[in-house]
């Protein structure tokens, strides 16, 4: 019985693995910020940002794409259910940083859960979790507060200045 809620565990975190990876592509395509052309703000200061309770610095030159945000979406996958909230970043490099915060209901979000999506155990500042990359795209993941948190980036160095 353990092995099938690994299973399913694996499963939900493949698909929000999967999800992730969409938004990075949708964000590098919408990159170009009109906001900018008009006056808007490009963030010349890096900027502290919450997301569902968690803390976050945004780099400066970054600015939110707000078309992107994710809003206590719920979703469900193999009879476990998860709330998500999540905010995408751009700079005039194209660069992207993604993050979404999870919740799962009657879930133990720890270490190991956030182990299921693979990749090298990494600290930074302190905090622990898992680094992937594949194809020039880059996901840190990691449990804080029984929720799974994952960064997702172009940029492999940007986790030392996002994780605080």
């Amino acid at each position: 019985m353990l092995g099938g809620i690994k299973m399913k565990k694996r499963y939900i975190l493949f698909l929000l693995s999967i999800f992730l990876m969409a938004i990075i592509v949708l964000g590098s395509a919408s990159a170009f910020d009109f906001g900018s052309l008009f006056g808007g703000d490009n963030s010349s200061e890096a900027q502290n940002v919450t997301i569902d309770g968690v803390d976050f610095q945004i780099p400066a030159g970054y600015t939110e794409n707000e078309k992107l945000a994710i809003n206590n979406q719920t979703n469900s996958s193999a009879g476990i259910t998860y709330t998500s909230n999540g905010k995408t970043f751009t700079n005039d490099d194209n660069d992207v940083i993604s993050i979404i915060v999870a919740l799962y209901d009657g879930q133990k979000v720890d270490d190991e859960f956030a182990g299921y999506l693979g990749g090298n155990k990494t600290t930074y500042n302190g905090q622990t979790g898992y680094l992937l990359e594949n194809s020039n795209i880059y996901m840190f993941n990691y449990a804080r507060d029984g929720k799974l948190v994952i960064i997702t980036s172009t940029d492999g160095s940007i986790f030392k200045d996002v994780v605080i």
